[in-house]
């Protein structure tokens, strides 16, 4: 049978995209945190460029929540590029740009009202900027970039996040511990996916735990067996011995 394969974040963005809307101060922080990446100021407008359509799809429903003006953005630049089979390319095929009144700015904002609102935040932060990666251990990473990665170090730092510094880029941020990886999943209130990873560490670790076992129990069989080839061998060497009788 075929077995497709399942793409994290692809389930992470559908999730968040698909959350309800509660109120204007939450979607107002959760859109400030997406227009916090990959945002360009024009003297009327303002350009965000979303990883996907499912950041597409949520940026619109939380701008037009706020009574915000939004559109797609046709960007000749984007549309022209070759189409090279690159994981460059391929990012830049599935992105999009969209076009919002210059209402909010894509600023960090001075202060946050409530938890909520903080993560709000954050959820529309990781929608655009991170990502996670769980083959061969758990990674979750955040991109960001000189002018918001003291802000939000500090802010995950205050919230009792404690992120890692990656040595060869100074502006990306990550946790490798799955504990804080599920808690920080759960904190934006990507439950779901939250429940679905820790389903599969908990079979993860009995898979490991049988192996184990299996593995320990292979081992004495074949110390039991050298033993037994061992006496077998020293009794063949004594019934030829010429003393045995």
């Amino acid at each position: 049978m075929l077995k497709l394969k399942i793409d994290e974040n692809e389930i992470i963005r559908s999730e968040i995209a698909s959350l309800p809307i509660e109120n204007k101060r939450s979607s107002k922080y959760e859109l400030k945190g997406i227009m916090l990446s990959h945002s360009k100021v024009e003297e009327d407008f303002i350009l965000v460029k979303c990883k996907d359509f499912k950041v597409t799809k949520r940026i619109i429903t939380l701008a037009h929540f706020l009574n915000i003006k939004a559109q797609l953005f046709q960007n000749a630049r984007l549309n022209n590029e070759n189409p090279k089979k690159t994981k460059k390319s391929q990012e830049n095929q599935r992105s999009t740009i969209v076009q919002l009144e210059k209402i909010l700015t894509p600023n960090p904002p001075e202060t946050f009202p409530s938890q909520k609102s903080i993560q709000s935040f954050l959820r529309g932060l990781f929608l655009n900027l991170g990502y996670l990666i769980t083959k061969n251990g758990y990674h979750l990473e955040i991109i960001t970039n000189k002018e918001i990665f003291g802000f939000l170090y500090t802010l995950l730092e205050e919230i009792g996040f404690n992120f890692k510094i990656r040595k060869t880029n100074s502006y990306c941020l990550f946790l490798k511990n799955f504990r804080e990886i599920a808690s920080f999943l759960a904190y934006i209130h990507v439950h779901n996916f939250c429940a679905h990873l820790e389903a599969e560490a908990i079979k993860k670790e009995a898979n490991s735990e049988i192996n184990r076992e299996v593995n320990y129990e292979t081992a004495n069989i074949k110390r039991q067996i050298k033993a037994s080839m061992e006496i077998l061998r020293s009794i063949d060497i004594l019934e030829k011995s010429e003393n045995y009788y």
